[in-house]
């Protein structure tokens, strides 16, 4: 059930579980171990952008990154990339800091996944190629919710045996009745995927499960309130330039 990738960061990946490419663009950017997705993701003006710059700078700046990996004040999706790229140089890292929780299962019309971070983002993609996204930070009636399940996460990882089983990249989504919970940590991905029946019964595993199945509820109902649709989501990611190399 439960597993750790060990050893350099593998090729970057990219999954293909929707028919529309730019869902496709989404949903691997949920797992930050593809850098080379995150050239389009910040207009030059946005705070985000020094940040970026920084992460993915060739040759890397071990100081900045480092700086980058243990700021709070800056996006976790950021964070998890700065420490990617120290891994890759193969220096250390905190152990087990948790900076996401990405949940995914099949449906009978597709992949659903959702994504919180502990920064307060919430991102959800479901079966039918709808999406909701909490930018930068989510309502009180998800804040709560997404708040517990980071707190019952990093609980887990902290207890999430080390293995040695050799590090590979990412797998392509769960199929059939399997759910993949994926604990997006400094020190690379620790997962857990098995049957719903057996996930909820874990001891570790078993409240992130319960928490993840009332964030979802949360943001659905807030996604149905506020009425956004994923065109006018999508619209608005496009609008984003690269940033300038250098």
């Amino acid at each position: 059930m439960f597993g750790r990738r060990e050893g350099n960061v593998p090729p970057q990946p990219f999954h293909t579980p929707y028919k529309d490419p730019r869902f496709n663009g989404l949903y691997n950017l949920l797992f930050c171990d593809n850098p080379s997705l995150f050239t389009k993701v910040a207009a030059p003006t946005a705070p985000s952008h020094d940040v970026i710059r920084i992460v993915l700078y060739d040759p890397p700046d071990r100081a900045r990154l480092e700086q980058v990996g243990n700021d709070s004040e800056v996006e976790s999706r950021y964070r998890m990339l700065a420490f990617y790229r120290l891994r890759s140089m193969n220096l250390p890292v905190p152990p087990k800091r948790l900076l996401g929780i990405i949940v995914e299962c099949q449906r009978p019309l597709g992949l659903d996944v959702l994504a919180g971070y502990v920064d307060g983002r919430v991102r959800y993609i479901n079966q039918a190629e709808k999406m909701f996204i909490c930018e930068p930070s989510a309502p009180p009636a998800v804040a709560n919710v997404a708040r517990a399940l980071t707190s019952v996460s990093q609980t887990a990882v902290d207890q999430f045996p080390f293995s040695n089983l050799p590090r590979q990249a990412r797998c392509s989504p769960p199929v059939n009745d399997r759910f993949r919970i994926t604990f997006l940590a400094s020190d690379g991905p620790y997962i857990a995927e098995a049957s719903y029946a057996a996930l909820i019964k874990d001891r570790l595993v078993g409240p992130v499960v319960a928490f993840a199945s009332l964030l979802l509820k949360a943001s659905v109902e807030i996604a149905l309130k506020e009425g956004r649709s994923a065109s006018t989501v999508l619209k608005e990611i496009e609008q984003l330039r690269s940033p300038p190399h250098g």
